[in-house]
C-alpha cells in the first residue's frame, strides 16, 4: 500500500512538472509573439534590419505584397541564399505587424506565369553548376515583385543578401510614397556631365529619385520641382546664373556646391587653376575656398606608368578621410569609415559669419596633411616636402545652415550676358517683363542649408567606387529630401580598415616584436617549465 502511495505521489509530481514546463513554454511563446526581438552579435548587424527599415515597416497602414519568384530547384550554393532571404523577409513581416505579406512562387510550374515574368522584368538567369567534376548549367528565377494598390516595383535578380535590405526597403518606399523627389544637376558651365562623368552615381540616384539636368543660361529660374540642385565643378559661372542659384536657396531649395579648383589636361598630369566665380557667394555664407591643393599622409594608392614600368604607389594628392575625420554625430557621415577626395582644396570657416550661420565640418583630413602652394605639380614621383607650418587638419566638406539672406539683397538683378532676340517672350516665360521687373527674394522664410565640398571628382566614375565616396553623396541627398530615410541601410555595410600611421619608433618596435617576440616567448616558457619541474623535484626529495 505504501509502495502504491509512493508511486501515485511520484506520478503526480511528474505530471505537475510536465504541466509547469508546458506552462513556461506557453508563456515564453506568448511573450515572444507579443514582444518580437532578436539578438545580432555581428559588428555591422548584418543579420538584422536597420532602424530605417524597422521604422518604415512599422509605419505601414495597408497591405504591401512581396512575391518572391524563386525556383525550387536551385544550385546548391543558392539554397542557403534562399533561406537567408526568408529570414530577412520574416523580420519585415514581424515589424510591419503583418502589413507586409510574403509569398514564394516557382514560375517554372506555370508556363503562363513564365510568360508573365518577361513583361514584369524578372528574367530567367542561367547559373553554372559544378558537380562530380562536371560543369553543367541550369536556368533559375531569383526575382522579387513588390506591389501596393496599382503600383509595382521589381528586383529582377537577387544574387546575395548584401544589398537586399536596401533594395527591398527602397522598393517598398517607391510604391507607398505619393511623391517622387527630383535631383537636378546644373549644366552649361563646364560641369561634370551626368551621362559621361557621373553615370555611376546617376544610376544609383535613379533607383530612388528623378534625375535631370538644369539649364539656367537664359535667365530662367531653377525649376520649382527640383528638390536638390547639384553644382558640380562649374567654371566661370556668369553673374546672372549665380543670381538664380542664390534665389533658389532663398526659396528653400537645397544646393550642393562641389568645387574643383583645378582643370587637368586630358591624358597628362598638367593642371591649371579653375575659376568658378563662386568664391564671393560662398564667402557670403561664411565659407572660404582655398586655392592650394591638400596632401595627406593618409591617402590611397594609384597605379601609373613610367616608361615600360607600371608602379602602384601611395598618392598624397588623394587624401583619405578616415573615421577620425568624419563627424561622429551627423547621420550623413557617422556610419562611414572613409572617403577619398582626389585633388581637393580646403575649406575655411570665416569667423565674422560664425554667429550668423551654423557650420558643421562633415569631413576633414588627418593631422598629417599639408598644402602644395604655387604651381600645381601632380607628378607622383616628386619629392614631397611639406612645410612645418602647413601640417594640420583641413576641412574638405562642410554643411552650412541658417536663415540665409540673399547675396543680391542690396544689388540690382544681374542682366543677361546676351539679350535674346525676343526678350518680351523670354521675360514672360521667366515670369517678369520690362515693365514689371523680377522681384528679388531677400531672405529665406525658414532655416535652410547648403553643402560645400572642396572637390567634385570624388563621385566621378573613376572614383565613385572608393569605399564611402558614393555613399557620402547619396546619404547627403537622402538627408536633404527624406530625412534619415535610407542612410542607415546603405552605410552600415561600408567597411574600410586602414592601417594607422606609425612613427619610425613604432615601426621598429613592431618589426622587433615580429622577429624576436615568438622566440623570446618560447624561451620564457621553457625557463618557466624548467623552474616548475625543478621546484617539484626538490619538494619530492624533501618528502622522502
Amino acid at each position: 500500500m505504501a509502495d502504491l502511495s509512493k508511486k501515485i505521489g511520484a506520478g503526480t509530481n511528474y505530471f505537475l512538472l510536465i504541466l509547469i514546463i508546458l506552462g513556461f513554454l506557453f508563456l515564453i511563446n506568448y511573450l515572444s509573439v507579443r514582444h518580437f526581438t532578436r539578438v545580432d552579435l555581428t559588428e555591422t548587424k548584418m543579420y538584422s534590419l536597420s532602424d530605417s527599415s524597422k521604422r518604415m515597416a512599422a509605419e505601414l497602414n495597408d497591405i504591401v505584397a512581396v512575391k518572391c519568384y524563386i525556383s525550387k530547384k536551385l544550385p546548391p550554393y543558392l539554397v542557403d541564399l534562399k533561406q537567408k532571404l526568408n529570414d530577412i523577409l520574416e523580420e519585415y513581416t514581424a515589424y510591419s505587424k503583418n502589413n507586409i505579406t510574403i509569398e514564394f512562387i516557382d514560375p517554372t510550374e506555370d508556363p503562363a506565369l513564365e510568360n508573365k515574368m518577361r513583361f514584369m522584368g524578372i528574367p530567367q538567369v542561367q547559373m553554372n553548376i559544378l558537380e562530380k567534376d562536371q560543369a553543367t548549367s541550369t536556368n533559375v528565377y531569383m526575382g522579387i515583385a513588390v506591389s501596393y494598390e496599382d503600383k509595382q516595383e521589381v528586383i529582377p535578380f537577387v544574387k546575395d543578401v548584401n544589398n537586399f535590405e536596401y533594395d527591398l526597403t527602397n522598393a517598398i518606399l517607391k510604391v507607398t510614397r505619393e511623391e517622387k523627389k527630383t535631383v537636378g544637376f546644373l549644366s552649361g558651365h563646364g560641369e561634370h556631365d551626368i551621362y559621361r562623368d557621373y553615370s555611376t552615381i546617376r544610376s544609383a540616384l535613379e533607383r530612388q529619385y528623378a534625375v535631370e539636368t538644369v539649364d539656367i543660361s537664359n535667365g530662367n529660374p531653377v525649376p520649382s520641382h527640383i528638390n536638390v540642385l547639384v553644382v558640380a565643378g562649374p567654371e566661370g559661372l556668369p553673374e546672372r546664373d549665380k543670381y538664380e542659384i542664390d534665389q533658389f536657396i532663398m526659396k528653400g531649395g537645397r544646393v550642393f556646391f562641389l568645387i574643383d579648383i583645378i582643370t587637368i589636361s586630358e591624358g597628362t598630369i598638367q593642371a591649371s587653376y579653375r575659376d568658378t566665380n563662386l568664391t564671393d557667394l560662398l564667402e557670403h555664407y561664411g565659407v572660404a575656398l582655398g586655392k592650394h591643393l591638400v596632401l595627406d599622409r593618409v591617402n590611397t594608392y594609384i597605379t601609373f606608368q613610367t616608361g615600360y614600368t607600371i608602379i602602384r604607389s601611395p598618392y598624397p594628392f588623394f587624401p583619405k578621410v578616415i573615421e577620425a575625420g568624419l563627424d561622429s554625430e551627423h547621420p550623413i557621415v557617422n556610419q562611414l569609415e572613409s572617403i577619398v577626395f582626389p585633388w581637393a582644396t580646403y575649406l575655411e570657416l570665416l569667423q565674422d559669419t560664425s554667429s550668423e550661420f551654423h557650420h558643421t565640418v562633415l569631413a576633414q583630413t588627418s593631422p598629417y596633411s599639408w598644402l602644395q602652394r604655387g604651381m600645381y605639380n601632380l607628378n607622383p614621383n616628386q619629392q614631397f616636402m611639406p612645410q612645418k607650418d602647413d601640417i594640420k587638419e583641413y576641412p574638405l566638406a562642410m554643411l552650412v545652415s541658417g536663415k540665409f539672406t540673399s547675396f543680391y539683397a542690396d544689388k540690382e538683378t544681374p542682366p543677361l550676358l546676351e539679350p535674346e532676340e525676343n526678350e518680351e517672350q523670354a521675360a514672360a516665360q521667366r515670369g517678369d517683363s520690362p515693365s514689371k521687373p523680377r522681384k528679388t527674394v531677400k531672405e529665406c522664410a525658414e532655416e535652410n542649408y547648403i553643402l560645400v565640398v572642396s572637390n567634385a571628382q570624388f563621385i566621378a566614375d573613376d572614383y565613385c567606387n572608393q569605399p564611402g565616396n558614393g555613399e557620402f553623396f547619396l546619404n547627403a541627398v537622402d538627408w536633404s529630401t527624406w530625412g534619415k530615410g535610407l542612410i542607415g541601410i546603405r552605410s552600415r555595410k561600408i567597411t574600410d580598415r586602414p592601417v594607422p600611421i606609425l612613427t619610425e619608433h613604432h615601426k621598429k618596435a613592431v618589426k622587433f616584436a615580429n622577429i624576436m617576440g615568438i622566440p623570446i616567448l618560447v624561451a620564457l616558457f621553457g625557463f618557466a617549465r624548467f623552474y616548475v619541474k625543478k621546484k617539484k623535484k626538490i619538494t619530492l626529495e624533501k618528502l622522502r
